[in-house]
């Protein structure tokens, strides 16, 4: 059944694609150039520089240095620790890369990962502040509230996470990975660019056909107010909430909506994430409940706060 319809919608993508080419084309174009202006540019660094931390003595040193206080309120270990700097600063899908990466090389545990996963794969502090708030809701005045909303959420369910995965404390490995059989630092530094260019160019790819579903989504008549509010800004984040904003709404409204999608990641961010846990035992469905219970909570707080201040 599931390759009957992967199958249907393959064919029905393509005949879109043939039927409406010029849609397509502002499809194609907005992704390509909104992953070569700003994915790439601010991805790609941290991608590779995150490859040498994690292949070396770099990230374990970095690690030590927060255990004393992440470890202590979250419950992780050192490397943990590491995962969780990267997921809140470094936004999607770094969170995710980065545990994904430690569970393979033997630095962390299956259940310390699944727990990292559930929390820390989040949207970076530079596009809260500056494209959600100051471009795209023009109200510098709440940049501070909303990163503590979008950043804080995720750290209390952290809690309920962690008590309903059983994570104990402290969170150690399994078992420790074989050190890396090309130690030189040419080989080291080859196989952490490409490496971070093979997963920057498929994050590409993820932008460039969920920018196009989006084009082509936009084109049909009479939606509903949910789904222009919900389930077509959903399938691409940094489209969605710029779709949001420059919808004639209440300012509430537009705000918790913009909030929910911005925690949630889109699923264009959900299918980049899969992508990366391929080769885990990680499971993406999971991440996906607990990606909509935060989004929620962080949607509904907002509303909160735009009422009571």
């Amino acid at each position: 059944m599931k390759r009957l319809l992967y199958t249907l919608s393959t064919l029905l993508f393509f005949l879109l694609l043939l039927l409406f080419p010029q849609t397509v084309f502002r499809g194609a174009e907005s992704g390509l150039l909104l992953w070569f202006r700003t994915v790439l540019p601010t991805l790609l660094p941290f991608l590779i520089v995150s490859n040498f931390l994690i292949r070396t003595d770099a990230a374990r040193v970095l690690a030590r240095l927060l255990t004393p206080i992440l470890g202590r309120l979250f419950r992780v270990s050192p490397y943990g620790s590491f995962a969780m700097l990267t997921g809140f600063l470094c936004g999607y899908p770094m969170g995710g890369k980065v545990t994904a990466d430690l569970l393979r090389e033997g630095r962390i545990s299956l259940s310390e990962a699944s727990y990292l996963l559930s929390f820390c794969n989040n949207t970076s502090p530079g596009f809260i502040v500056s494209f959600l708030v100051w471009q795209c809701l023009k109200a510098p005045s709440l940049a501070a509230p909303t990163l503590l909303l979008l950043l804080g959420v995720p750290m209390f369910f952290s809690m309920v996470f962690r008590r309903f995965l059983h994570v104990p404390h402290p969170a150690l490995p399994e078992k420790m990975a074989n050190p890396p059989s090309n130690t030189g630092n040419e080989g080291l530094a080859d196989g952490c660019i490409m490496d971070a260019i093979e997963n920057i160019t498929r994050i590409g790819g993820y932008i460039l056909l969920f920018s196009i579903l989006f084009s082509l989504a936009e084109q049909i008549p009479g939606l509903p107010l949910s789904a222009r509010l919900f389930l077509l800004p959903s399938l691409e984040m940094t489209t969605g909430v710029r779709y949001i904003c420059s919808l004639e709404l209440p300012f509430l409204v537009r705000y918790a909506s913009a909030a929910f999608l911005t925690s949630f990641g889109g699923f264009c961010c959900l299918a980049q994430t899969a992508s990366i846990l391929k080769g885990t035992p990680l499971k993406i469905m999971p991440y996906f409940a607990e990606k909509l219970v935060t989004a929620a909570a962080t949607s509904f707080l907002s509303c909160l706060f735009l009422l009571i201040f």
